[in-house]
């Protein structure tokens, strides 16, 4: 691979990565939203429970159950993705010291 496919390369691993921490963050959000409102609910329950009221116990306690469900389903996308941004990084550093190597044995030739 030449050194021009390399510095194309290079710069379509930027953009992957830029992309790949982005919905990293976005997902990182949507699963500490879900972590909130699951324990606001958890709290909310307490309450009712406290005053007598186990109705509202109760719907308090599925609408916990639908955020925690939700907060860790996200959990597990967001660990794949941590990772996935880990490898992608370590490619981006392992591509910049090919080129960085390719340019050295141009100017070695000079």
């Amino acid at each position: 691979m030449g050194l021009l496919d390399m510095q194309e390369q290079l710069v379509k691993l930027r953009q992957t990565v830029a992309t790949a921490i982005a919905e990293q963050k976005l997902t990182e959000r949507e699963y500490n939203k879900n972590l909130a409102e699951a324990n606001k609910w958890q709290q909310r329950s307490q309450l009712a429970r406290d005053k007598g009221d186990e109705n509202l116990a109760r719907e308090a306690l599925i609408r916990q159950k639908k955020y925690a469900d939700a907060a860790n389903t996200l959990k597990v996308q967001l660990d794949t993705q941590t990772n996935q941004v880990r490898t992608l990084k370590s490619n981006l550093i392992a591509l910049e010291e090919q080129i960085s190597e390719a340019k050295r044995n141009l100017d070695d030739r000079s």
